[in-house]
This record gives C-alpha cells, sequence and structure tokens, in this order.
C-alpha cells in the first residue's frame, strides 16, 4: 500500500517525467530522488513496476498489490554469478521477472546475453509455473524474428533464470519514429513480425501479450519478437495454463476483447494485438482511446465493436498523411480489430499477405462488413433499450427483406469456399512446380551438374530457363503465362529485348483470350511491351499500348492508384521523346503526388520520380529547378538503397549533363565516373545502362579534350550498343563524330553524323527533335568539309522538320538557324548568314537565360560572321559578343572555341595588332 503524508499532485508529476526517460537516465533520477526522500522513491518504483506491467494484473486484491509493491523492492543482482554468466547491469523490469545483461567468457569467445530472473516477492508457485512455461515455449522456438534461447536452469537459492539472446534495439514504434520510416517500410516491418508469430503459432503457441515494446527492431533494421512470459501452449489444458489465484495476466492496450472480457483464447487474439501495433505504427495512437481508459471502461467499449479507422485517428501533423491509410489500409486494419475473433484474419499469415497485396498494388482479400451482420449488430446492441414490439417489428421487417438474400448468399458462399479450398491447393501445387523449376534451373549451374560446360551469364540463365518452361510446363498453361511473362520481364532488364519480344506478345494474346481486355493481367502484360520497346527508342509505338493499360488500372483500382501512377510515368517518357515538355512537367508533377501518396515522401520510388522531373525541367531550360530535383533524387536513392545503387544511374548523368552545359565540366565529370562505376558493378559490361553511361563519359572527355580516353570510352558504348541494336546508339555515332571533327577528320565525321541521324530516324521517326538535330549537325560538319551545297540542304531540312514540332523545339531551331548562317559565311554570303544567326541568337535568349552558357556558341558565330563583313558598328557588336562569353570558355567545344580564337584573332588584326 502507499504510504500516506505524499503530495499526490507531485507525485504524478514525478511519475510521468520518469516514464519519459529511457531506462539509465530514470534509474539516475530515481537514486538522486531517494538521496533526498526516500520514502517518495519508493512509491515511484511502485507505481513504474505497477506500470511495466501496463495493469497487467486484474482483478487484483490486496496479495498482487503486496506483490508488485515487493517486486519494486527486490535488490539490484548485478555483479553475481549465474552458472556461467556474470550479470552486468539490471536492463528492465516486468511484472514477473526481472531482466539483466550478462556475459561469459570463454577460452576463444565472449558472449552477451540478456538473462530473466523470477523476482523474488511474488507468488512463488504460480509465477514458477509461468516462468517454467516460458522456458518450455522458447525451446519449441528457432526463428530469426523470435529472440532465441540460450541456456536456463536455478540459481542457488532455487529462483529461475533464462539467458536469452541480447537485443540491441529500439521497440517498433521508436524506432519507426526515429527513422522517420516510409509507409512503406512500415508496412515491411509489420510483414517480419507477422511471419515471427505465425511461426509460433504454427507450433502451437500463442503470445499473448504483443505490443511494440516487445517487438524490437536492431541495428539492422531486423524484428525480434521478446518476452513469452505470459504466452499459451494451444496443447495444453486450458484450465492448467491459467493463474491458480484466478489473474489475469495481459497488457490491456494491447489486449484482445476475448482476454479483456475472459473468454478463451485462441490465435486471433495475437492477430488483434498484431492490428493495434499495425495501427498505431500508421498514426502513432491507438483506437479506442486505449491506455487512456479504465479496465471497466475498455471492457465496456470492445463490447460494442467500435473501432475507429486508422485514417481517421490521424492528426494533421502526423508522420504518414491520412489519405495513405484510407480505403485498403483502413479495411485491413479494421478486419484485424474485428471483435468476434472468427471475423478477424485466420491467421497472421493471412494478414501479411494483405499488407503486401496492398504495397504490390493489388486488391487486398479483406471486404467490408456485410449488411447481414450490421443488422445483427445492431439488434443485439440496443435489445435493452429498445421496446419487444419494436424489436419484433424491426426483426420482421428487416428479416422479411434480407432472408432470402441471405440464404442466397449462404449457398453463394458455400461453393466460393469450395472454389477457394480448390484454389489455395491449386496455388500450393504450382508454387512447388516454380519451386522445383528455379531450382532445376539453378543446380544446372553447379560445377558438378555443368560438367566442364561454361558458366551461364544471367542473361544466358534467363534464356535458357525460357526454353525449359516452354518445354516443361506445357500441361498448366496458366503457370506457364506466369512464369515466362516474368522470365521475359527479367531478360527486358537484363538487356535482352529483342529476344523477349516474341514471348511478351505471346503472353498479351494469351491474356486478352483467357481472361478478356479489361484484366489487370493484361495490363502488365502491356506494360512489360513498353518497357522493350522504350529500349529499342519506339516512344510514339508504346503510346497506345501505354494508355490502354492506364485505363484497365484505373477502370480496376482507381485513377489514384499507385499503378495508373506507374503509367502516367512512362507517358512522360513518350512526351520527352515528342519535345512535349510543359505536358511532361505537369504530368510528372501529378506523377508525384501519387507516389508521395502512396510510398511517403523518402521512398525510393519519389527519388525515381524527382529524376524524371528534373530531365523535364532541364529541357524546359529551367536549370537551377532541374538541378535542385536532381540533387533531392540522389539523396532520396542513396538513403534508401545505398551510395551504389543501379537506380542512381539516371540522376547521375541528368545532372552530369546539366553540369557539362552550364561550364561545370570537372563536377560533371565526377557524376559520370560514379555512373560508369555504379552500371559496371550492378549491372554488368553488356548492359545498355552501362553503354549509356559509358557514352556521357566519353562525350566529357572530349570536351575536356582528353580525345584518347573519349575515344576507348565512346568505342566500349559503340561496341555494346551495336549488339543489341539499342536506341541511344545514335547518340554514340554523333558523340563519335563530334570527336573526329575535333579532331579534324572531316571524313569520319560526315560518316558518323550520317549514321547517327539514319539510327534516330529509324528509331524514332520524324516526329522528336533529335532526329532533326542530328541531320542538323550532319549538315554543319558538312560545312566543315567544304561541302556547302549538301551542308545547306541538310541544314534546311533539319530546321523545316523542327519548325513542324513547334514551341518546343525553339531552342534547337535557334541553333539550326545559327549554324546554316555559317555555312552561308563560308561561302561568303555574310549578309545572310548575319541575318540567319541574329535570328537564332534572338530566339535562343527568348528560351533561354541571357546567362546561360549554351547561348555563348551562338555569340561567337555571330560575333565572327560581324568581324569578317568589318563595318563599324559590326565591329562594336562582335567585341561585346565575345566579351559576354564565359571567361573559361568551357562550355564552347573545340569547334567553337576555334571560332572564337579565329574571331580573337580578326579583331587584333582590325586593331592594328599584328599578333
Amino acid at each position: 500500500m502507499s504510504a500516506p503524508g505524499f503530495d499526490w499532485q507531485q507525485v504524478a508529476e514525478r511519475f510521468d517525467a520518469l516514464c519519459e526517460l529511457d531506462p539509465a537516465a530514470r534509474r539516475a533520477e530515481l537514486m538522486r530522488i531517494d538521496a533526498q526522500n526516500p520514502a517518495l522513491a519508493r512509491e515511484l518504483e511502485r507505481l513504474l513496476a505497477a506500470d511495466a506491467l501496463e495493469n497487467g494484473v486484474l482483478d487484483q486484491g490486496v496479495e498482487a498489490i503486496a506483490a508488485v509493491t515487493a517486486a519494486a523492492a527486490s535488490r539490484d543482482r548485478s555483479g553475481q554469478h549465474l552458472g556461467e554468466f556474470v550479470l552486468i547491469e539490471r536492463i528492465g523490469r516486468g511484472g514477473m521477472g526481472e531482466v539483466y545483461r550478462a556475459e561469459r567468457h570463454g577460452s576463444d569467445f565472449s558472449q552477451q546475453v540478456a538473462i530473466k530472473l523470477l523476482r523474488t516477492g511474488l507468488d512463488g508457485a504460480d509465477a514458477e509455473r509461468r516462468f517454467a512455461r516460458e522456458r518450455r515455449i522458447l525451446a519449441r522456438l528457432e526463428h530469426p524474428g523470435i529472440a532465441r534461447l540460450i541456456d536456463g536452469a536455478m540459481d542457488s537459492d532455487g529462483v529461475p533464470w533464462l539467458a536469452m539472446e541480447l537485443v540491441d534495439g529500439q521497440p517498433l514504434t521508436n524506432y519507426a519514429k526515429a527513422a522517420a520510416l516510409t509507409l512503406d517500410a512500415r508496412l515491411k516491418l509489420v510483414i517480419e513480425v507477422c511471419a515471427a508469430v505465425d511461426y509460433a503459432h504454427r507450433r502451437l503457441i500463442v503470445h499473448r501479450d504483443l505490443k511494440p515494446s516487445n517487438v524490437l527492431v536492431d541495428t539492422q533494421g531486423r524484428v525480434k519478437l521478446l518476452d513469452f512470459g505470459i504466452a499459451k501452449l494451444l496443447d495444453e489444458d486450458e484450465a492448467a495454463a491459467l493463474t491458480g489465484t484466478g489473474v489475469r495476466l495481459m497488457s490491456p492496450a494491447y489486449a484482445a476483447p476475448e482476454q479483456i472480457l475472459g473468454e478463451p483464447i485462441s490465435t486471433a487474439t495475437d492477430v488483434y494485438a498484431l492490428g493495434l501495433i499495425l495501427c498505431e505504427l500508421l498514426t502513432s495512437r491507438l483506437p479506442q482511446k486505449r491506455g487512456q481508459q479504465s479496465l471497466e471502461a475498455l471492457a465496456r467499449v470492445v463490447e460494442t465493436d467500435v473501432i475507429e479507422r486508422p485514417s481517421a485517428l490521424v492528426v494533421d501533423a502526423a508522420e504518414i498523411p491520412a489519405r495513405l491509410l484510407e480505403g485498403d489500409l483502413d479495411t485491413v486494419v479494421c478486419k484485424a480489430l474485428a471483435r468476434e475473433p472468427e471475423r478477424r484474419y485466420a491467421s497472421a499469415v493471412a494478414l501479411a499477405e494483405d499488407l503486401e497485396r496492398f504495397r504490390q498494388g493489388r486488391p487486398i482479400a479483406a471486404r467490408p462488413d456485410t449488411l447481414g451482420y450490421r443488422v445483427g449488430k445492431f439488434v443485439r446492441r440496443h435489445r435493452g433499450s429498445v421496446g419487444a414490439s419494436g424489436l419484433a417489428l424491426l426483426a420482421i421487417l428487416i428479416g422479411f427483406g434480407v432472408a432470402l438474400w441471405q440464404a442466397d448468399v449462404a449457398r453463394t458462399q458455400a461453393a466460393l469456399a469450395e472454389q477457394q479450398s480448390t484454389l489455395a491447393q491449386a496455388q500450393a501445387t504450382r508454387s512447388e512446380r516454380i519451386k522445383d523449376f528455379l531450382i532445376a534451373l539453378f543446380k544446372q549451374q553447379e560445377p558438378v551438374q555443368r560438367a566442364g560446360a561454361k558458366l551461364q551469364t544471367p542473361l544466358g540463365m534467363i534464356e535458357a530457363g525460357i526454353v525449359a518452361a516452354q518445354r516443361d510446363l506445357t500441361t498448366d498453361p496458366l503457370l506457364r503465362d506466369e512464369v515466362l511473362g516474368d522470365l521475359a520481364d527479367i531478360e527486358v532488364n537484363l538487356g535482352g529485348a529483342d529476344n523477349a519480344q516474341p514471348l511478351l506478345e505471346q503472353s498479351l494474346s494469351f491474356r486478352r483470350e483467357q481472361y478478356g481486355n479489361a484484366h489487370p493481367l493484361v495490363a502488365r502484360a502491356l506494360a512489360s511491351q513498353v518497357t522493350a520497346m522504350f529500349q529499342k527508342g519506339k516512344f510514339s509505338e508504346a503510346e497506345p499500348k501505354i494508355a490502354e493499360a492506364q485505363a484497365i488500372f484505373s477502370a480496376v483500382y482507381g485513377p489514384e492508384h499507385i499503378s495508373v501512377a506507374d503509367l502516367q510515368n512512362r507517358m512522360v517518357r513518350v512526351l520527352i521523346s515528342q519535345t512535349r515538355f510543359t505536358e511532361a512537367a505537369t504530368l510528372m508533377r501529378e506523377v508525384i503526388r501519387k507516389t508521395e501518396r502512396h510510398f511517403g515522401l523518402r521512398h525510393a520510388e519519389i527519388g525515381l520520380r524527382r529524376s524524371n522531373l528534373g530531365v523535364v525541367l532541364s529541357q524546359l531550360g529551367q536549370d537551377a529547378d532541374a538541378q535542385r530535383e536532381l540533387e533531392t533524387a540522389i539523396a532520396i536513392l542513396e538513403q534508401a538503397n545505398g551510395p551504389e545503387h543501379a537506380a542512381l544511374l539516371f540522376p547521375l548523368n541528368t545532372l552530369g549533363d546539366l553540369q557539362r552545359r552550364r561550364g561545370q565540366l570537372p563536377q560533371a565529370l565526377a557524376n559520370y565516373q560514379r555512373a560508369v562505376a555504379i552500371t559496371r558493378a550492378q549491372l554488368g559490361e553488356e548492359h545498355p545502362r552501362h553503354a549509356v553511361a559509358l557514352q556521357r563519359l566519353g562525350n566529357a572527355q572530349r570536351m575536356n579534350r582528353e580525345f584518347a580516353a573519349a575515344e576507348q570510352t565512346l568505342g566500349r558504348a559503340l561496341a555494346i550498343q551495336k549488339a543489341g541494336k539499342y536506341a541511344e546508339l545514335a547518340d554514340t555515332y554523333a558523340r563519335l563524330g563530334d570527336l573526329a571533327a575535333d579532331r579534324d577528320d572531316a571524313q569520319t565525321a560526315i560518316t558518323r553524323e550520317a549514321q547517327a541521324h539514319a539510327h534516330a530516324f529509324a528509331t524514332q521517326g520524324g516526329k522528336n527533335l533529335l532526329t532533326w538535330s542530328r541531320l542538323g549537325w550532319l549538315g554543319i560538319t558538312l560545312g566543315y568539309a567544304e561541302r556547302t551545297d549538301e551542308a545547306i540542304d541538310k541544314l534546311e531540312q533539319a530546321i523545316a522538320g523542327m519548325q513542324a514540332i513547334g514551341a518546343a523545339a525553339h531552342s534547337d531551331l535557334a541553333m539550326q538557324q545559327v549554324l546554316l548562317g555559317s555555312v552561308r559565311r563560308q561561302r561568303g554570303e555574310l549578309n545572310d548568314a548575319i541575318s540567319l544567326q541574329e535570328t537564332g541568337l534572338a530566339a535562343a535568349q527568348a528560351s533561354q537565360n541571357s546567362t546561360d552558357l549554351r547561348l555563348d556558341p551562338v555569340r561567337v558565330e555571330l560575333a565572327l560572321s560581324l568581324l569578317l563583313r568589318a563595318g563599324a558598328v559590326d565591329r562594336t557588336r562582335a567585341v561585346g559578343l565575345l566579351d559576354a562569353v564565359d571567361p573559361r570558355r568551357s562550355a564552347l567545344g573545340p569547334r567553337s572555341e576555334s571560332v572564337f580564337d579565329h574571331a580573337r584573332t580578326l579583331e587584333r588584326q582590325q586593331d592594328g595588332d599584328p599578333t
């Protein structure tokens, strides 16, 4: 009992303050209080001990309170020996035991463990029975998600103890808050907890005390389930499992209704606790004001079956926005928290499977409550307050309208149950066949199995798997389609789009015939085809497939679903290829909004989406905004996946492009080199994305006048792209053309530029800006070779093609006009040259910032033309243009720098300077 004479407001304030501290700080504060007021310290210890039970002793009397008080005053046993272990420090107290960090040392090892001792002062016989049961339960459990039993015995005083795995971690909810985990990361943790709980259930063990403090997350981000102190063995007699005193042990804040009301316990009890943990992890709050109500009030609440939706519990400043929880996650949590055990998920793994379905964007298995159930609950809840006649009338009116419907539903559900049982059996058989198929495929790579044959590449293994699936899975068409579709997807991502395309077309036809044109599997087959088409640069051909897949997903899942956002993200690539940059930017922002709603703000998918927005903004000339998006994307991807993940390729390359255009060549080179290292390590030497990284690095080396290195780098990219006939081959041909021109090898430059244009036109068609840009560069290369008639013809064709594209081509059109002026200048047509170049400069300045370094080559070309015309006004304008060029001249490139030097020499000569 409590000592009299306390200021109870002060006690309450001190107690609340202690609850906020970590264990070490709490011990230090209690010692300080003890030095000043020992009685107050003892009272606070008593309250803390009771709190550790989380009101776990129900129906308690004087004896139970005395036991808690005695437990709170138990002595610290740090420094004592238990068998081979030395107790180092007390790290926790519970209702039945104390936990110490302990160590043992051998000749060649040292081990730290957590030792749990039965508290002195408790009812010995009953507590020892529970303690022995915990040891027996833990002996059954060997799972990576459960803290394992290491040893156990009695001390010299006959007190039982257990040595268990010491987990260096934080409670689940604390870890999620400290790490600012995304929605997806939180769901993955709950799925891990469900796996551990399901493992225990399959060994006939119910935990009965699942709560965040009993689920730690270690320093590697893995969950560990603790404390089976009040667990129940399902093969144990229920009467024997309960205590002899009639005391029910639990943590009411996380207890299922049957625990609170004294009803039978089952695995569904743990499913309920998992639902509460999930709710708290998503919202930082518990439903029904758990933890804030008395046990009597909580008992009344759980009878009503009133469970708030998680999205309704979220406060404005929550870590996970309410909009991400609305719909499926609300349904999942409410099903797990159903009042009747039979209406909850059938198992912990069933809950995990629905969470995984949500993560993958698939329909969940949980469904809202039926009308029949709601009517029955209404009648039962209001039996006492509704008059007998009114109740009878209500029952007749409702029953008459529902009875036939319910009978039909019952028949339908019985048939459905039979179908589901058959389907589950078929799925199990199918899973076993997939496992056998994959094991056989990988066994072929074992040295003995290969019998001297060459070890296959990943792409070779996938191709071998496709052959095997076509041969061995003919008796199960659905399984064959599933396996071949997945293998074809992998083949595309490994760079094998050509070989995969027939399989993808076959899968699409099969699924249309099997499921109809509006099924999500048809949409997924269309999306797979789009991936392959993008690899070949067929963006325009992909557009109708994207539109069809998007319409299917939108009709099935709704327009806000992540599957719809994924298709919209692909449409952005089509818009970019068609130079519809403003549309692309608007759509990309919508994609980011939907993706953030699904995954949260710091998920890897957000990094990829922001990278794509950076590409679009760069094309729009909004370089500062583009750089900010790209740097944000890199930071998110590094945090989510690590600093060497292949997803970093896209923002690194795009940021490098931006830096190169802005004259920041050293920074660009560093980003390109990092991208090459990542793709080589993560994707391999022959992957198309590795070739893209090499091509960009080679171009930067060329601009940095590292011609030999550039030739080697670009040559490696060319070899990869020619072997796979990839769309980016046009870019590599163009860069090799630039390199040849820089080396004054006109014929090679012309050949490469012609190849670049031909490949761009073949893969991307006449609506693509780069197709016409390639033709224009072929024209200027012909001009440098003094083939001015051909040069003018190509440049005029390029200008006409860009004019047909419209406003999106203004910047590139301006450059083509400037280059045409340069060829006209070669022919001595200075007035026409200057007119074209002035028009080009004005257009470029209108579409770009006046400080943009991309204007420097335009200024240089016009300046030389003005100096050659040699008028006084022309000369003044020319000098102003040359003076406006960035002093580093880093954006000029070798060609334009040669023109710049020529112009400065001419300027000095006109000044009478012979040098």
